[in-house]
């Protein structure tokens, strides 16, 4: 953004924002009418960008169908898990944490980051191509050159997104629109895999996504070529915080970082490795068909998609921790009762109980942000967010891989399919429970350091 767009922002009041963490309550900053504009535009830029990651999280019907049309692979090697998780763990993994900021990296030029996103493309575009060859090395070849698409659709969905509505201190609001847009994506997107795979094949329904994402990508293309794509300008975000950012040394020695990192990497490993293999849990749980599995699990994410708007609305300053944990809890012992469920009751309720869990896992991804804004401020968060997202990224890579290899040790063992979830079911559970005693942990600590800052002030 140029120069002579910062000052059009107007005055700054001094009313205190939605954000109360220890150090980081924001100035509520007064923008001009272009400013808003400027930040609507970028926010459905951000969704439209956000579509790699969507598709990862609709791609259950298609993990399970690439698993099954790549059999010649190891059963050790399922193409349709490994292909995700590459491509997750070197983009969050390898290239956020050694690049640091890609926006940055790309100098916040928007075409720069347009070009970026559409590697990103190759994903889909490789799983076609393999479908039709029959080659699966194709698969990784792709997953890894679409990875720095990936990596800035992250970025863009998650730290953009934040730092434009924590200008005058509507994160809270912004996120929560945000999250319900992607919600309704996951959901939307879901629904099409099932039957575009049943009758289109998985070729066709791959090079259709392909076609989806340059067609979403057209409004970001549109505000690149207009100077106008990217996040606000750093002297802005600096008018929007009364705290100095700390130095990174700072940042990542202290006990509420390595917290933050452990909620940020236990969250995705339990609910995506539940979320990409539960098609596959529902035909091998029930032996329903590939459709009807896709279907059931389609419909459980009616409440994912209300889900990640609502809960980030309703995370309230002061209540964000505890509601948290409380979600963490409730899921951690849905997902330790789910053998029973199987064991006694029919489908209906595995998939009931899969809304219910499927919820918690959007709301808590969609209250990421808010979470970490309530330790950092928007400043700090490019710093930061490389690193934790990255632990989240060895969560969304290893957390299908740990279901999918639980359930072959049940099954060597000599398990029958009905059960053969059930190791990862308690394991995933527990580490639901470990997480929201996590998360109270950190609440105790903060709430202790504002009183402290509290009483300092009054003295």
């Amino acid at each position: 953004m140029s120069e002579n767009e910062v000052k059009r922002v107007q005055h700054i009041t001094h009313e205190r924002g939605d954000v109360e963490a220890g150090d980081s309550s924001p100035l509520r900053v007064g923008l001009s009418k272009h400013q808003k504009a400027l930040r609507w535009k970028n926010h459905m830029a951000a969704l439209c960008l956000f579509m790699p990651v969507t598709f990862t999280f609709a791609a259950s019907p298609l993990v399970d169908m690439m698993n099954a049309e790549f059999s010649e692979t190891p059963v050790w090697l399922p193409a349709g898990i490994t292909t995700i998780s590459i491509m997750s763990f070197c983009s969050m993994v390898v290239i956020m944490p050694l690049m640091g900021s890609l926006i940055k990296l790309v100098n916040y030029q928007g075409i720069s980051i347009w070009l970026v996103f559409l590697m990103s493309t190759f994903l889909p575009l490789s799983i076609g191509v393999a479908a039709s060859t029959k080659q699966s090395w194709v698969l990784y070849v792709g997953a890894v050159i679409a990875s720095p698409g990936h990596a800035i659709s992250v970025e863009s969905g998650k730290v953009m997104v934040a730092q434009w509505w924590a200008l005058d201190s509507k994160q809270r609001l912004g996120l929560a629109f945000f999250g319900l847009m992607v919600g309704l994506s996951v959901l939307l997107l879901s629904c099409v895999f099932g039957p575009t795979l049943q009758y289109w094949g998985l070729a066709w329904a791959a090079y259709a996504q392909a076609l989806l994402f340059v067609i979403v990508s057209l409004w970001p293309l549109y505000l690149a070529l207009r100077g106008e794509l990217g996040p606000p300008p750093g002297d802005l975000m600096a008018k929007g915080s009364t705290a100095t950012p700390q130095r990174p040394s700072n940042l990542f020695r202290s006990l509420s970082f390595y917290q933050i990192c452990f909620y940020c990497v236990s969250t995705p490993w339990v609910g995506m490795g539940m979320k990409m293999l539960m098609t596959s849990i529902f035909q091998a749980a029930y032996k329903e068909s590939f459709l009807r599995s896709a279907n059931l699990t389609s419909a459980s994410l009616v409440l994912y998609a209300v889900a990640r708007g609502v809960f980030t609305y309703l995370a309230k300053p002061g209540h964000v921790m505890p509601l948290q944990s409380a979600m963490l809890l409730i899921s951690g012992m849905l997902y330790g009762s789910y053998p029973l469920i199987i064991q006694h009751l029919p489908v209906f309720y595995l998939a009931l109980a899969n809304v219910v869990t499927g919820g918690i896992f959007a709301g808590s991804a969609g209250m990421q942000m808010i979470v970490m804004l309530e330790v950092y401020t928007p400043q700090e968060l490019p710093m930061v967010f490389p690193k934790t997202e990255a632990l989240a990224g060895i969560g969304l890579a290893f957390g299908p891989l740990t279901s999918y290899y639980l359930k072959l040790i049940n099954q060597s063992a000599g398990i029958m399919d009905q059960q053969a979830y059930d190791l990862a079911f308690y394991s995933f559970g527990g580490i639901y429970l470990l997480a929201a005693a996590n998360i109270a942990v950190l609440q105790v600590r903060l709430s202790a350091r504002k009183r402290l800052i509290a009483q300092d002030t009054t003295c």
